[in-house]
Parts: C-alpha cells; structure tokens; sequence
C-alpha cells in the first residue's frame, strides 16, 4: 500500500509538471523578437509583422491534440504534441502547409507562455511572448 500512494503521488506530480495543463486555453501573441542572423526584415517589415501577429492572430491548444489557429478572419485546424520532461519542452504544431513546426518552450505558466519558433531556413527564428486571451475579447 505504501508504494501504492508513493506511485501515486510520483505520478500526480508528473502529470502537474507538463506542459499540457498549462498550453488548454487560447493564446494571443504579446511581443515578438526577430531573432534574425542574416537580418532580413527591415525595421518597418518587422513592425508591420509584429502589429499584424499582436491584433489579428490566436492559437488554441484543446485536449484532444488538436490545434486552432485564428488570422484575420481565417481559421486553421491542425495538431500539437510535444516531448521532453522537466524544464526543456519541444513543442510541435502542424502548420497550413502540413509542414511540422518545431518549438521550444522557454517559459510556459498559466498566465505566460514564450516560445522560440525557427522559420524553415533555419536562419531566421522568432520569440514569442503570449497571454491567455480574456473571454469576449477577439
């Protein structure tokens, strides 16, 4: 009986540490940092992107691994998963070209999530900074 509550407790402990629990709800984008090597965006082509991204763009994570994106009246249903354990997720959507995108989670709580995403070139890669979108809000 001991090992049973102990194996309990272990694996009650495990479920609260995914990121699963945390990622149900829908996103909206905060900030976003052009962690760009080659520097191919301009000042005005990156605060055209960051604007658009802030005011047109949210993201649901549902239980069901599925994945929904809302842009500017479009809305794109897809799949997430992710791998890793403790402090080091890597988190994987599919994304409108049936493309697999890969993420790594820097930061993930109820209220805040930030992640860095790379771009298929793998030269340019972007910082997102999120929060939970509040009910009745777009």
């Amino acid at each position: 009986m001991k090992y049973a509550v102990s194996f309990f407790i272990l694996c009650l402990i495990a479920a609260c540490s995914s990121p699963s629990k945390a990622l149900l709800k829908t996103w909206k984008i905060d900030d976003v940092q052009f962690l760009d090597s080659l520097n191919t965006f301009t000042p005005d082509q990156k605060e055209m992107v960051t604007k658009s991204l802030k005011t047109d763009l949210n993201f649901t994570f549902l239980p069901d691994s599925a994945y929904v994106v809302k842009s500017a009246g479009t809305t794109i249903n897809s799949k997430w998963w992710y791998t890793g354990k403790k402090n080091n997720y890597t988190l994987y959507t599919i994304g409108s070209d049936g493309k697999t995108v890969k993420s790594k989670i820097i930061k993930l709580t109820k209220d805040y999530f930030q992640f860095e995403a790379k771009a298929d070139d793998e030269n340019q890669s972007f910082l997102f900074t999120c929060s939970p979108m509040v009910t009745g809000s777009k």
